[in-house]
């Protein structure tokens, strides 16, 4: 499928199941470096070691959109109810 729109650098397209590591990377740096700062980090690694980011991607990877650039995946969005 070609990507919804592109530019020089970057483009969206749709999530692939060789992307769910770098999501769960991607995702995995937002959620520390938005959450510690408030919840702190015994609670935020111990959310994040029980599984639930790498689980989500598995489950949700069907209905994603990835931001990718010349370095790899910078971002991604979900819509369950459809694009």
């Amino acid at each position: 499928m070609e990507p919804f729109w592109t530019s020089m650098t970057t483009a969206i397209r749709p999530a692939r199941k060789s992307d769910h590591d770098a999501l769960v990377s991607v995702s995995t740096r937002t959620i520390r470096a938005s959450y510690i700062p408030f919840l702190g980090e015994e609670a935020v690694e111990g959310w994040l070691a029980g599984g639930t980011v790498k689980d989500y991607f598995t489950e949700k990877l069907a209905d994603g959109r990835v931001l990718e650039a010349d370095v790899g995946i910078v971002g991604f969005c979900v819509a369950l109810g459809g694009f």
